[in-house]
Protein backbone atom coordinates (compact mmCIF):
# COMPACT_ATOMS: atom_id res chain seq x y z
CA UNK A 1 0.00 0.00 0.00
CA UNK A 2 2.40 2.65 1.21
CA UNK A 3 5.50 0.96 -0.14
CA UNK A 4 6.72 0.15 3.36
CA UNK A 5 7.60 -3.11 4.96
CA UNK A 6 4.41 -5.33 4.94
CA UNK A 7 4.76 -6.05 8.68
CA UNK A 8 5.04 -2.32 9.39
CA UNK A 9 1.93 -1.60 7.28
CA UNK A 10 -0.07 -4.23 9.22
CA UNK A 11 1.02 -2.83 12.59
CA UNK A 12 0.19 0.72 11.41
CA UNK A 13 -3.28 -0.35 10.29
CA UNK A 14 -3.90 -2.15 13.59
CA UNK A 15 -2.81 0.88 15.61
CA UNK A 16 -4.97 3.14 13.41
CA UNK A 17 -7.99 0.91 14.02
CA UNK A 18 -7.28 0.95 17.76
CA UNK A 19 -7.00 4.75 17.86
CA UNK A 20 -10.19 5.19 15.80
CA UNK A 21 -12.11 2.80 18.04
CA UNK A 22 -11.00 4.72 21.15
CA UNK A 23 -11.99 8.05 19.58
CA UNK A 24 -15.39 6.70 18.53
CA UNK A 25 -16.11 5.77 22.16
CA UNK A 26 -15.36 9.29 23.49
CA UNK A 27 -18.98 10.53 23.15
CA UNK A 28 -20.22 7.48 25.05
CA UNK A 29 -17.75 8.16 27.84
CA UNK A 30 -18.95 11.78 28.03
CA UNK A 31 -22.56 10.62 28.34
CA UNK A 32 -21.65 8.21 31.11
CA UNK A 33 -20.05 11.05 33.11
CA UNK A 34 -23.48 12.30 34.17
CA UNK A 35 -24.40 8.88 35.48
CA UNK A 36 -21.28 8.48 37.62
CA UNK A 37 -21.74 11.69 39.63
CA UNK A 38 -19.06 13.50 37.68
CA UNK A 39 -19.52 17.26 37.22
CA UNK A 40 -21.40 18.17 34.06
CA UNK A 41 -21.03 21.58 32.41
CA UNK A 42 -24.51 23.17 32.24
CA UNK A 43 -26.19 26.57 32.13
CA UNK A 44 -28.77 27.58 34.74
CA UNK A 45 -31.21 29.83 32.92
CA UNK A 46 -33.18 30.69 36.04
CA UNK A 47 -34.61 29.44 39.30
CA UNK A 48 -31.78 28.95 41.76
CA UNK A 49 -31.84 31.62 44.46
CA UNK A 50 -28.10 32.01 45.03
CA UNK A 51 -27.16 31.82 41.34
CA UNK A 52 -27.52 34.62 38.77
CA UNK A 53 -29.69 34.08 35.70
CA UNK A 54 -28.00 32.48 32.69
CA UNK A 55 -25.00 31.37 34.77
CA UNK A 56 -22.74 28.70 33.37
CA UNK A 57 -21.35 26.21 35.85
CA UNK A 58 -20.99 22.62 36.95
CA UNK A 59 -23.84 20.31 37.92
CA UNK A 60 -23.01 17.48 40.30
CA UNK A 61 -25.50 14.75 41.14
CA UNK A 62 -25.01 13.06 44.47
CA UNK A 63 -27.15 10.47 46.25
CA UNK A 64 -29.04 12.98 48.38
CA UNK A 65 -28.73 16.27 46.45
CA UNK A 66 -28.18 18.03 43.15
CA UNK A 67 -25.52 20.76 43.36
CA UNK A 68 -24.89 23.58 40.91
CA UNK A 69 -21.70 25.61 41.23
CA UNK A 70 -20.95 28.75 39.21
CA UNK A 71 -17.83 30.53 40.45
CA UNK A 72 -18.43 31.44 44.10
CA UNK A 73 -22.19 30.87 43.87
CA UNK A 74 -23.42 27.46 44.94
CA UNK A 75 -26.95 26.04 45.10
CA UNK A 76 -28.06 22.70 46.53
CA UNK A 77 -31.42 21.03 45.90
CA UNK A 78 -32.24 17.91 47.94
CA UNK A 79 -33.36 15.12 45.60
CA UNK A 80 -36.25 14.12 47.90
CA UNK A 81 -37.73 17.64 47.65
CA UNK A 82 -38.06 17.50 43.83
CA UNK A 83 -41.75 17.33 42.86
CA UNK A 84 -41.47 16.94 39.10
CA UNK A 85 -38.89 16.80 36.32
CA UNK A 86 -39.36 17.51 32.62
CA UNK A 87 -36.74 17.01 29.92
CA UNK A 88 -36.74 18.01 26.28
CA UNK A 89 -34.54 19.08 23.39
CA UNK A 90 -34.21 22.43 21.62
CA UNK A 91 -32.30 23.94 18.70
CA UNK A 92 -30.25 27.06 19.46
CA UNK A 93 -28.16 29.53 17.48
CA UNK A 94 -24.51 29.51 18.44
CA UNK A 95 -21.84 31.99 17.43
CA UNK A 96 -22.77 34.90 19.70
CA UNK A 97 -22.23 38.49 18.59
CA UNK A 98 -19.56 37.55 16.07
CA UNK A 99 -21.96 35.10 14.42
CA UNK A 100 -24.72 37.70 14.18
CA UNK A 101 -22.39 40.32 12.68
CA UNK A 102 -21.00 37.79 10.21
CA UNK A 103 -24.50 36.74 9.12
CA UNK A 104 -25.45 40.38 8.49
CA UNK A 105 -22.21 41.13 6.63
CA UNK A 106 -22.39 38.20 4.19
CA UNK A 107 -23.70 39.28 0.79
CA UNK A 108 -26.31 37.57 -1.39
CA UNK A 109 -28.20 35.86 1.44
CA UNK A 110 -25.13 34.02 2.72
CA UNK A 111 -26.21 34.82 6.28
CA UNK A 112 -29.16 32.46 5.95
CA UNK A 113 -26.88 29.62 4.93
CA UNK A 114 -24.51 30.45 7.79
CA UNK A 115 -27.35 30.38 10.30
CA UNK A 116 -28.05 26.78 9.25
CA UNK A 117 -24.46 25.90 10.10
CA UNK A 118 -24.54 27.69 13.47
CA UNK A 119 -27.43 25.64 14.85
CA UNK A 120 -26.81 23.29 17.75
CA UNK A 121 -29.00 20.97 19.79
CA UNK A 122 -29.24 21.14 23.56
CA UNK A 123 -31.31 19.40 26.21
CA UNK A 124 -33.48 21.37 28.60
CA UNK A 125 -34.19 20.07 32.09
CA UNK A 126 -36.94 21.76 34.08
CA UNK A 127 -37.59 20.74 37.65
CA UNK A 128 -39.86 21.92 40.43
CA UNK A 129 -39.07 21.51 44.11
CA UNK A 130 -40.07 22.71 47.57
CA UNK A 131 -37.65 24.36 49.97
CA UNK A 132 -37.43 23.75 53.74
CA UNK A 133 -40.19 26.31 54.39
CA UNK A 134 -42.56 24.74 51.85
CA UNK A 135 -41.93 27.39 49.18
CA UNK A 136 -42.43 26.28 45.58
CA UNK A 137 -39.50 26.78 43.16
CA UNK A 138 -38.73 25.98 39.53
CA UNK A 139 -35.33 25.58 37.88
CA UNK A 140 -34.49 25.56 34.16
CA UNK A 141 -31.14 24.06 33.11
CA UNK A 142 -29.64 23.58 29.65
CA UNK A 143 -27.40 20.56 29.20
CA UNK A 144 -25.31 19.12 26.36
CA UNK A 145 -27.21 17.07 23.80
CA UNK A 146 -28.22 13.65 25.12
CA UNK A 147 -27.70 14.42 28.82
CA UNK A 148 -31.21 15.55 29.88
CA UNK A 149 -32.84 12.12 29.95
CA UNK A 150 -29.86 10.60 31.77
CA UNK A 151 -29.79 13.27 34.48
CA UNK A 152 -33.58 12.92 34.86
CA UNK A 153 -33.25 9.14 35.22
CA UNK A 154 -30.54 9.49 37.86
CA UNK A 155 -32.61 11.99 39.86
CA UNK A 156 -35.64 9.69 39.74
CA UNK A 157 -33.47 6.76 40.81
CA UNK A 158 -32.27 8.89 43.75
CA UNK A 159 -35.83 9.48 44.99
CA UNK A 160 -37.11 12.50 43.05
CA UNK A 161 -40.79 12.48 42.14
CA UNK A 162 -41.54 12.71 38.43
CA UNK A 163 -44.51 12.05 36.23
CA UNK A 164 -44.10 9.60 33.39
CA UNK A 165 -43.24 11.46 30.20
CA UNK A 166 -45.29 10.30 27.26
CA UNK A 167 -44.00 10.23 23.72
CA UNK A 168 -45.79 12.69 21.43
CA UNK A 169 -48.63 11.07 19.50
CA UNK A 170 -48.48 11.41 15.71
CA UNK A 171 -51.36 13.42 14.30
CA UNK A 172 -53.85 11.37 12.35
CA UNK A 173 -55.00 12.59 8.97
CA UNK A 174 -58.66 13.44 8.54
CA UNK A 175 -60.61 11.24 6.14
CA UNK A 176 -62.89 13.03 3.71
Amino acid sequence: MLGLNPELEVSMSRSSIFVLSILSCAPLLAQEAALKGMPLKVRCLMGLETVKRNAQGMLTLQEEAMEFTAGQAKARVPVKSIDDIFSGAEMTQSGGTVGVITKVALPYGGGRALSLLLRSKIDILTLTYRDDNGGFHGVILTLPKGQGAQVRAQLVAGGAHAHVEEAPQPQQEKKQ
